[in-house]
């Protein structure tokens, strides 16, 4: 089962690390809650849907997964529902999904997006302890049903390590409850392994997986996706790029993984967008590459060596002026830098 959900997975232009799929597997089995975390851009969001959708085509009998966005404000109310004015019990799309259902014994797959932006406990609490006991969730009305066994409850979250100010840390009773996966930069380590290449072909995979996005997209279609699909087409290849914004792009890319700093935030979720700006630019990607410098790479930067570096490797760019004056206006002079935002 696992390797035909990684084949599933990478027919669709995925990379995944090593092991990847068969941890979150075994911690469905052991009705862990797996948790993915990583820095923006490592692809935890994409890695959870794929590998639910993945999983329709290879477990019979998966029901359609439930998706619950978290949010600061997210409490235990717009988990499982509330009781109106006139005390009839309003429930939400995650109870009458997953905890009303009227087939318990199949498996189903709960992703839970940014869980740690509110405190964990305090919406999850009566879930955790089903989970952990088989036991009954009590619900506004006072029902008790309960949480079906072969529930996956998959999370991404950012570190609080990473972002103190806007996550919140998770108690030790549930981080028993759970599977903790550190998810890898994979187009740093893919770099490291096969060096340029490497960035090539992944770059082309993820060009790949943006045009099935939209493709999957067309019967509900925004009104830019038609564009967006015919601008990726005329993109088969990052090396179908002009030669200086191609080799401009890989020689900034290598810059930043020379550095910890670059390591942690030049991921292939960041790769993809400046792609994308880049297909999207047509005959104007050069000028595009460089506005990507100063509008999304400089903003990354906290170290003025960071900076002063990328502004040189963008100095072939017809744009290269304002990324200097970019750089300039951020030093401090102390070897760190000021951000616009």
């Amino acid at each position: 089962m696992i390797s035909s959900i990684e084949t599933t997975m990478q027919a669709r232009g995925i990379m995944l690390a090593k092991g990847l799929v068969a941890r979150v597997m075994r911690a469905w089995l052991v009705r862990d809650i797996a948790v993915l975390v990583g820095a923006p851009g490592t692809g935890k969001t994409t890695f959870a849907r794929e590998f639910a959708e993945a999983c329709r085509s290879c477990i019979p009998d998966l029901r359609d997964k439930a998706e619950v966005l978290v949010d600061p404000d997210f409490d235990a109310a717009r988990l499982l529902g509330y009781l109106d004015l006139a005390g009839d019990y309003q429930a939400t799309g995650f109870a009458r999904q997953v905890v009303l259902t009227w087939r318990p014994q199949l498996p189903q797959i709960v992703l839970l997006e940014e869980w740690n932006t509110a405190q964990v406990e305090a919406y999850l609490g009566q879930i955790l302890h089903a989970v952990e006991s088989e036991g009954a969730v009590t619900l506004p009305d006072g029902s008790q049903p309960r949480i079906p066994l072969d529930t996956l409850f998959l999370a991404t979250c950012n570190s609080v390590r990473d972002e103190p100010d806007t996550r919140l840390p998770v108690s030790r009773p549930t981080k028993r409850r759970a599977t903790v996966i550190e998810m890898p930069n994979i187009l740093y380590d893919a770099w490291k392994e096969d060096g340029r290449s490497a960035l090539v072909s992944a770059a082309d995979e993820y060009l790949e997986y943006s045009r099935q996005v939209i493709a999957d997209r067309e019967e509900e279609a925004p009104t830019f996706d038609q564009l967006r699909a015919s601008l990726l087409g005329q993109l088969t290849s990052v090396e179908d790029l002009p030669e200086i914004v191609l080799e401009t792009l890989l020689d900034i890319v290598e810059f930043l993984f020379e550095s910890q700093e670059g390591q942690q935030f030049m991921t292939i979720g960041l790769l993809v967008d400046i792609l994308e700006e880049l297909a999207y630019a047509g005959d104007d990607a050069a000028e595009a590459l460089g506005w990507c410098v100063c509008g999304k790479l400089l903003q990354q930067v906290t170290r003025f060596s960071v900076a002063k570096g990328l502004a040189d490797k963008a100095g072939s760019l017809p744009n290269a002026e304002e990324i200097e004056r970019a750089v300039a206006a951020m030093d401090l002079r102390d070897g760190t830098v000021s951000q616009l935002l």
